[in-house]
């Protein structure tokens, strides 16, 4: 006997799993169901994700299986697994841009459960400092947060931190801080806002102090110059005046000196006879007349440098200069030159910003051993932090 037609495709309905039978119904309804043999999945907790950012999901695992389960998925972005037993998805994705991947599950049953799921992988986490910034650094007020550039790096929570050189050594021997720069004692940065707080300490000498910041999101690190300044000077020391090429009419003593870098060349700035930068020390009155002696010293507490591999040298070429007015000695100029030849960087700062922080004694007197040896110390009556900050071209 011949079924009706209506009944023969009930049955043939009846035989059919039921899958996502809520799709269209307004929500909170419209939550995913599955027949037999079927297994709801979703993409729920997809992370963010960009290039070379450490990447880990775990989908969530659904009800009503047997266990053990057996994951699958295909169309991954370049970069990213998935491990069959567990389900996790992890690893660091090599290419931006949006990708979509089908995610599958089947229990012990072989009950089976299949997911679509849509994945924007950002670029690469990174910062811009502009390299005509005046200072280039950033400066209270201003976070390594403000030079992240828009739409990279995977979203999640950035920490900042910095690691000081070593101050008692000075240049350094491949520990990987020193050229770092140096963070003045009584100054913080916060690592979740990555904000500049604090103060100086007394008897702190006067000057910029530039220190690198490192922030870090999933594996990926970026590297912000921050400086800090400690000004006026103190009443009674000699005028400090510093002059830089492409600054005419600013007196750049309380600026670091900024350059760039090649990796793959030898470090140089300034040196003899450039008059760049050229550092002018004056005090009127010190100096009897046809006698003025001067001294200084200067050393350096933080560089990328490996003692063992050449160091660069700071080498200085100085004199005395006169009053027009009474043809008397009122002060002296000296200039600075860093450099070395086949110096580079340790590999660590090859292709960051990385600082060199001088620290200069000044001695001006009409008596010639105060201005000597270690008389310079004792009768310095001026005192410079100075830094030089690179950045790579």
């Amino acid at each position: 006997m011949r079924l009706p037609m209506r009944l023969s495709q009930l049955a043939t309905l009846l035989a059919l799993p039921a899958l996502a039978c809520t799709a269209d119904l307004d929500a909170p309804w419209n939550y995913p169901t599955a027949g037999p043999g079927q297994i709801a999945l979703t993409c729920d907790g997809l992370p963010g994700a960009a290039v070379d950012a450490t990447f880990l999901w775990q989908p969530t695992e659904p009800t009503d299986f047997e266990a053990p389960l057996m994951w699958s998925a295909t169309g991954l972005p370049d970069g990213l697994s998935i491990d069959a037993n567990t389900g996790e998805v992890s690893g660091e994705p090599t290419t931006a841009g949006a990708a979509t991947f089908d995610l599958t599950v089947i229990d012990n049953d072989m009950a089976m459960g299949t997911a679509t799921c849509m994945l924007d992988v950002n670029e690469r986490f990174r910062v811009d400092l502009d390299v005509d910034k005046v200072p280039y650094c950033a400066i209270m007020g201003e976070t390594l947060l403000d030079f992240v550039v828009d739409g990279t790096g995977d979203g999640s929570l950035i920490t900042c931190t910095h690691n000081d050189g070593d101050e008692t050594m000075g240049i350094g021997s491949g520990g990987g801080t020193y050229g770092n720069g140096d963070r003045p004692d009584g100054w913080q940065v916060a690592p979740d806002t990555c904000e500049l707080s604090g103060g100086f300490v007394q008897g702190e000498r006067y000057g910029t102090w530039v220190f690198v910041v490192q922030g870090s999101q999933s594996g990926v690190d970026v590297f912000v110059p921050y400086c800090v300044t400690n000004s006026p000077q103190p009443a009674g020391e000699m005028d400090i005046r510093v002059d830089v090429a492409g600054m005419p009419g600013v007196d750049a003593d309380l600026l670091p000196y900024h350059g760039t870098f090649s990796a793959d060349a030898p470090f140089a700035i300034g040196g003899a006879g450039t008059m760049d930068p050229l550092f002018t020390i004056t005090d009127p009155g010190v100096c009897t007349p046809n006698a003025c002696y001067f001294g200084y010293n200067y050393g350096i507490n933080a560089s990328p440098f490996d003692v063992g591999m050449g160091a660069p040298p700071v080498v200085v070429s100085s004199m005395l200069f006169d009053d027009p007015m009474n043809g008397m000695s009122i002060g002296f100029t000296h200039e600075m030159q860093l450099s070395g030849p086949g110096a580079q960087p340790i590999e660590e700062f090859r292709n960051r910003p990385w600082v060199v922080n001088l620290k200069f004694d000044y001695c001006l007197a009409d008596n010639e051993p105060d201005c000597e040896g270690d008389a310079i110390v004792q009768n310095a009556n001026a005192h410079l932090e100075y830094s030089v900050v690179m950045s790579p071209q």
